[in-house]
């Protein structure tokens, strides 16, 4: 790619076109690369993050892994939790749901 660039800016112009062109690639090129090395940190800072929520299993109250709750146990959600997908609701209080994460919308549904 750096080749074509300079080829075509020496053949159908300036050198000194050619040589900001090359340029320009080498800025993109290093937004490309500090942005994709960002996003690998953060994509690996978000795996090793588990969401562990409070649930009451044989009357005891424990923090678990999502991912251990099992059929019958009781989540006790507060303000801010993340609910199962496929929990149901016993009991609440004044219970609202932001589900623009799931919609795209800008504000909570």
């Amino acid at each position: 790619m750096f080749l074509l660039v300079l080829a075509c800016g020496t053949i159908l112009g300036d050198v000194r076109e050619a040589v900001m062109l090359l340029g320009f690639v080498f800025v993109v090129l290093g937004i490309t690369l500090t942005t994709n090395g960002t996003q690998r940190v953060r994509l690996k800072s978000c795996a090793t993050c588990q969401a562990r929520t409070l649930v009451i299993r044989g009357g005891e109250r424990r923090r678990m892994a999502g991912r251990e709750i099992v059929q019958d146990d009781r989540v006790v959600q507060a303000e801010g939790d993340r609910v199962p997908a496929d929990s149901v609701v016993l009991s609440c209080s004044s219970l609202s749901t932001d589900k623009s994460l799931l919609t795209g919308e800008s504000a909570p549904v």
